[in-house]
């Protein structure tokens, strides 16, 4: 019998990091030590750089080519 993960569904429409202003807010999921923390809110700071909003730890990519985030806002209508 396979485990049901029902963490595994997506709540809020997915945007390209590309097309994000310097400022605004998106959602992120990240894994810590085998921990998921989920929906962290980040703020976009540059091009390439974006900030935890609570936390205040720095994230830079190396390309934003076809990285994907959650909207803030924007739910995914299912």
């Amino acid at each position: 019998m396979s485990y049901y993960n029902h963490f595994s569904k997506e709540k809020y429409k997915q945007i390209m990091f590309s097309s994000l202003n310097v400022g605004d807010k998106f959602r992120q999921d990240f894994f810590s030590k085998g921990r998921r923390r989920a929906n962290i809110i980040c703020i976009k700071t540059g091009e390439l750089g974006y900030i935890e909003e609570r936390s205040k730890k720095k994230h830079t990519l190396y390309s934003a080519e076809n990285y994907q985030v959650s909207s803030f806002d924007q739910l995914l209508l299912t």
